[in-house]
């Protein structure tokens, strides 16, 4: 009987569209007492309450409400009563810190703290623990009015007696927090909140939406409903609490999004999923909106479970920084993973996955930047080629903008993941796309030794995406083949190059010619034979003079080869020379970079009379002068080519 006359009570807390004198008896919430507004003011006011009489065993009495003060409740709501603020009154905390069982505000009422600043507490579910208030507790809040306001200090908490607890109305709620009591009484297993309200949190610095003074033994859930959106709208406010301030440890603490959680505003660092031990989860089924930073790295024994539910986004458009250790976001079904990936090549990291982190690196390279939405799962909705060839994922690429993107696309798996006949070390590795129709490949290179990552660009269009071992060979592509001249005697000449897609590349030869037709062998150098870009540099310290010609001849282990572009480079110096030795007895050697047609050196004496003269054979580069004749003392050399010329003193023993 006491059961169908609860339920009928909570029936008849919905029905107001009754006279005043009718509301006060069907909005009556079960409790030992109900304490209902007679008009607005301060909480602490006995003056504006009136009670309802309940009999021995807690439920509703018959009897007429009974003012304040004219009973033996002479006091204002507190532990164990519940509070019902009617249709045009307003009620303040108003500097003081108050608690009740069960609470309702009517469509036009009103309860909020009336302080500009600081933290002002409403403690809910707060009963005596004796009968018929027994732990745990479960209680409502029933917002059909106005709870707080969006500068107003107000914060909700629960007391360690409350077990299951629902805040639900039509009304508007604005708080500056929602927060559990971690200490649980020893005989409360768990706790659970459902919100199935509009909520906004103006907490700042601090975290918005969980337990504090955490322990070892808490085991907390907090839903948010369908259609309902629960948002933190301070900069520096997060919505988990990954600070022990006080409590002896974290325990286990679960967060069922099937609304929205909106923290788009936020932008603190702070804002993480790191438990020093303890558990965090987070599933997805509706909407979870990122700020500019998302962390999820937890620390010692902690552990982030983050489960993306089929439907469900994880909207990280505004993310420039998601922090990870060896948590990911595990997608299920439709469930995505949201980014922004502009236009400027930049590689932007999915950290996704099912059972293993499968990641998905994007960099567009197209005419506008745009959102992303990537997930991945163990089965193929289309029949692939194969089946014993592939990587058993499959990942789903969608652009919110289409047909402005041109992006590499990299898709990452663990070697545990491959079929039976997939072999990564084989050079045929493919990204397939599922067209409509048919998967078509695109050839792609590897990295890695387990874990691997497969890369391929060009993908203006989307959808389906997996790998296996095609059909296609991705040849060797050399990205970059430069010369700069030393510019100097002696001087080499570098010679670089990049290349990518090095799958089963012995090495290049590098030749060299002085008319770009006939070419020599200069030197070998091995390949890295590696699919990523790689960079070589080789000099040639023994170069040519003047404008000599270079290329790269690529080969492969199999012995096919294929020559690279052609490049010059002029090893031009500015005229110059040295001689030795120098004092000189009788032979003088003259050394200098290059000779042209009507080069000749002269000897000169001090003040300036011609002595000796010798004209150079072309493309030498060292001659041999007799001054033995010479009387001691200081002379001049001069190199002259008919455009240019040095001079140099040396002395004669």
């Amino acid at each position: 009987m006491r059961t169908k006359l609860l339920f009928l009570i909570l029936a008849l807390i919905c029905l107001t569209a009754v006279s005043y004198s009718e509301e006060k008896q069907n909005t009556e919430i079960t409790g030992q007492l109900t304490f209902a507004t007679k008009g607005s003011g301060n909480w602490q006011d006995n003056t504006i309450w009136e009670t309802f009489p309940y009999d021995a065993v807690g439920e509703p009495g018959t009897g007429t409400p009974v003012p304040v003060g004219t009973t033996a409740n002479t006091n204002y709501p507190g532990n164990s009563r519940n509070v019902l603020i009617r249709s045009g009154h307003t009620v303040a905390l108003n500097g003081n810190n108050s608690d009740c069982y069960h609470l309702k505000i009517e469509a036009g009422g009103k309860l909020w703290s009336g302080e500009a600043s600081g933290s002002r507490r409403l403690q809910v579910a707060v009963g005596t623990g004796s009968s018929p208030y027994n732990v745990p507790i479960t209680s409502t809040i029933i917002n059909d009015g106005i709870l707080g306001d969006a500068t107003d200090p107000l914060y909700i908490e629960f007391s360690g007696r409350a077990s299951d607890i629902t805040l639900t109305g039509s009304g508007i709620t604005k708080l500056q927090r929602i927060r559990i009591n971690g200490s649980l009484s020893a005989n409360v297993p768990s706790f659970s909140l459902t919100i199935n309200q509009d909520v906004e949190l103006t907490q700042s610095g601090s975290y918005a939406l969980s337990a504090y003074n955490p322990r070892v033994t808490d085991d907390v859930t907090i839903t948010i409903n369908s259609g309902k959106t629960v948002k933190i709208s301070n900069s520096g406010s997060f919505f988990y609490n990954n600070l022990i301030n006080s409590g002896t440890g974290f325990g286990t603490y679960t967060y069922n999004i099937n609304g929205t959680l909106d923290q788009s505003a936020t932008n603190t660092a702070n804002s993480s999923i790191s438990p020093s031990g303890g558990t965090v989860n987070v599933n997805v089924s509706g909407v979870l909106k990122t700020g500019a930073i998302f962390n999820s790295s937890p620390s010692g024994t902690g552990i982030a479970n983050l489960v993306i539910k089929p439907g469900g986004v994880v909207d990280a458009s505004l993310a420039n920084t998601m922090t990870f250790n060896n948590s990911y976001f595990v997608t299920e079904g439709t469930g995505v993973l949201k980014r922004n990936v502009p236009n400027d090549g930049t590689e932007v990291l999915f950290p996704i996955g099912t059972d293993s982190y499968s990641p998905v690196i994007l960099s567009n390279t197209g005419s506008e930047g745009s959102n992303f939405s990537v997930g991945v799962k163990n089965t193929f909705d289309y029949v692939v080629a194969d089946v014993n060839k592939v990587v058993n994922k499959q990942w789903n690429i969608a652009a919110e903008t289409p047909l402005v993107s041109n992006l590499k696309i990299g898709l990452g798996w663990n070697g545990s993941v491959q079929a039976a006949g997939f072999n990564p070390a084989l050079p045929n590795i493919s990204l397939i796309r599922y067209n409509g129709t048919a998967w078509e490949e695109t050839a792609a290179a590897i990295n890695g030794t387990d874990p691997y990552s497969a890369q391929a660009s060009g993908f203006t269009t989307f959808g389906y995406f997996g790998v296996e071992n095609g059909t296609l060979v991705l040849p060797l592509k050399l990205l970059a083949f430069k010369a700069s001249s030393g510019n100097g005697l002696n001087k080499p000449v570098r010679l670089s190059w990049t290349t990518v897609n090095e799958i089963n590349t012995k090495g290049f030869d590098i030749e060299r010619s002085t008319n770009g037709k006939n070419f020599n062998l200069v030197d070998y150098v091995s390949s890295k034979n590696r699919p990523d870009v790689q960079s070589y540099v080789y000099n040639d310290t023994d170069p040519l003079p003047g404008i000599s010609y270079y290329r790269l001849k690529q080969i492969d282990k199999d012995g096919k080869y294929e020559y690279s572009e052609i490049i010059s480079v002029d090893n031009k110096t500015a005229l110059s020379f040295s001689l030795y030795p120098n004092p000189v007895a009788s032979i003088l050697t003259i050394q200098y970079p290059v000779v042209n047609t009507n080069t000749q050196i002269t000897v000169y004496s001090s003040d300036g009379k011609k002595l000796l003269h010798k004209a150079l054979d072309l493309g030498k580069y060292e001659t041999a002068i007799d001054i033995s004749e010479l009387e001691s003392g200081i002379y001049l050399l001069e190199l002259n080519d008919n455009t240019e010329r040095a001079i140099a003193k040396f002395f004669k023993k």
